[in-house]
């Protein structure tokens, strides 16, 4: 990553066999990011700007769900919207989706601006 030009954390998730009963039912070990963080500006890149990262490391980031559309849903919409099987594997419950905007966004007092919503079939295959 030092060709990158600047200090940058990726945060991401390892799946796969031998990994928390490898639910995604994978055979191999993988690696999917979710977030890249600018080091020095101390901020979350955008979607556009992780996405040319990964491309420029060769790295995978999490499956996208939804197109981008606007935020006016009830937690009850958004649950039902959570309800889907897994891109990486469409014979399982995916885990949940997390809502983010594709430009950065931070509130003064709450954060940054994500959050994600469980699947409760995912929780009841799962006893969780």
């Amino acid at each position: 990553m030092s060709g990158l030009g600047r200090p940058l954390a990726l945060q991401g998730e390892m799946f796969g066999i031998g990994i928390q009963d490898n639910k995604l039912k994978r055979e191999t070990i993988e690696l999917q990011i979710f977030n890249v963080y600018d080091l020095a500006t101390k901020q979350y890149l955008n979607d556009e700007d992780v996405d040319a990262i990964l491309q420029t490391l060769g790295l995978t980031r999490v499956p996208l769900i939804y197109p981008p559309f606007e935020l006016n849903h009830t937690v009850e919409q958004l649950v039902v919207m959570s309800m889907i099987k897994s891109k990486l594997n469409p014979t399982v419950w995916a885990e949940g989706v997390v809502f983010r905007p594709l430009i950065e966004s931070v509130e003064k007092h709450l954060g940054r601006f994500s959050f994600k919503v469980i699947n409760p079939e995912f929780l009841l295959k799962h006893n969780e």
